[in-house]
């Protein structure tokens, strides 16, 4: 299950995706496509990728969706759609210990 980082950046993006698994509608001559979990509804946080796409979280900070932006041109362009997904990393206090007591 891929989560988000503690990190909070808030992109308000809370609108609720189409009712389907897979949903490809054109605005203004982009491609939106919508991924997602399960059954469709509303994020509790969201957070834009580096390439300008967006994923969505639940309120336990796992990934639900995604909105890639500009899919069939990427895919036209470079072949591929580049998704950077933001990595969780613990660390617990026992792992710091030697570097917190040393400061």
């Amino acid at each position: 299950m891929l989560t988000r980082p503690n990190t909070r950046t808030n992109i308000n993006n809370n609108a609720s995706p189409p009712d389907s698994r897979l949903s490809i509608p054109r605005n203004q001559g982009q491609t939106i496509l919508y991924l997602h979990i399960g059954e469709p509804h509303a994020a509790a946080d969201s957070e834009a990728t580096p390439e300008g796409h967006v994923l969505r979280f639940n309120d336990q900070g796992e990934v639900i969706g995604l909105t890639i932006i500009n899919a069939k041109w990427l895919l036209q362009r470079d072949r591929a759609i580049n998704i950077t997904i933001p990595e969780h990393i613990a660390v617990t206090p026992d792992a710091l210990a030697e570097a917190l007591a040393a400061a």
